[in-house]
């Protein structure tokens, strides 16, 4: 009895995408051991029932994309921590994997992610309502903005979902194959975080989001691996 439970649970935790990546640096120990003990907890899988795929996050050594000012870019703010470009670059990898490989939607994971068991399966249950999406942020916050943030409110049974732009943070998204394709290609260039950057993409696709803590947080017991600049 107990294993048809388990067995389940699982497939309605299974997400329409054909991957699930999360982010982890090869020396963060604890915070892989921490997202591994929660998704025993929220076994999210996607669409062919797999597990999330861990994958080995690039520092700020490992960049091939290219690097401007602040200043350049009309902007102002201190030079990029190494962190930063590294985020910036493993996130770039993966969009570079989604593209290569053709998959129509991914789900792109950090290792602070925390996702709640309720909301995601009511998510999944309710999924055939969402509006078309290339960039779903699952929990965004407001931040600066490069052009300046407009969303608006959609009706769905979860509340907080909106569409527009300027939704900050990366722990949680979903990109379609043309997402990913829009990404990759105004993020060849960094002057801020992907974080800054994916904010102004979002004026150029069609993006929608749910506000920060009605699908997912961010673990904040653990450092942060980034300097922000």
């Amino acid at each position: 009895m107990q294993i048809f439970n388990l067995d389940l649970q699982i497939i309605l935790m299974q997400i329409p995408v054909d991957k699930i990546f999360f982010i982890n640096l090869d020396r963060s120990h604890a915070r892989l051991k921490a997202l591994q003990d929660h998704l025993q907890e929220v076994p999210i899988r996607d669409k062919n029932g797999c597990e999330p795929i861990r994958f080995p996050a690039l520092n700020g050594n490992q960049i091939s994309h290219s690097i401007i000012s602040k200043s350049e870019s009309g902007k102002y703010g201190l030079p990029l921590s190494m962190g930063e470009k590294g985020c910036h670059a493993s996130h770039r990898a993966l969009l570079q994997m989604q593209i290569e490989n053709n998959w129509e939607y991914v789900m792109y994971l950090e290792d602070d992610v925390r996702i709640q068991n309720n909301k995601i399966q009511e998510l999944i249950k309710n999924w055939d309502q969402l509006p078309e999406f290339d960039f779903f942020n699952l929990s965004w916050k407001n931040f600066k903005h490069p052009f300046g943030q407009q969303v608006q409110p959609i009706e769905f049974p979860i509340p907080n979902l909106y569409s527009g732009n300027g939704m900050w943070l990366t722990h949680c998204y979903i990109l379609s194959l043309y997402g990913a394709k829009k990404c990759e290609e105004h993020s060849r260039m960094q002057s801020h975080s992907i974080d800054w950057h994916y904010a102004g993409i979002q004026s150029w696709i069609k993006t929608i989001g749910f506000k920060y803590g009605t699908i997912a947080i961010q673990e904040r017991k653990m450092r942060s691996t980034i300097i922000h600049t």
